[in-house]
């Protein structure tokens, strides 16, 4: 996703997995409604204990919590999505 020069494009998401295909100028995250973190993309994912980082490992446990029971409510034989 890119804009022109003239364009920002402003994109929300609780799906943190979709930004790394995406060329990033900026991430910012936020909490209750207040900034609590933003820079490049490099820059929020240098800092392992930082608020992006954070919210990414949560994500990722989510999606492994959520894949037993998503599994189970399929009927035998589907393919998974």
């Amino acid at each position: 996703m890119r804009a022109g020069a003239d364009q920002t494009v402003v994109l929300v998401t609780h799906r943190l997995a979709d930004l790394h295909s995406l060329d990033l100028d900026e991430i910012i995250v936020l909490d209750a409604g207040r900034v609590v973190q933003r820079g490049c993309p490099a820059e929020v994912v240098a800092d392992p204990d930082a608020p992006y980082q954070r919210l990414r490992r949560a994500t990722a446990a989510d999606v492994q919590n959520a894949r037993p029971a998503l599994d189970q409510s399929l009927p035998a034989g589907a393919a998974t999505p």
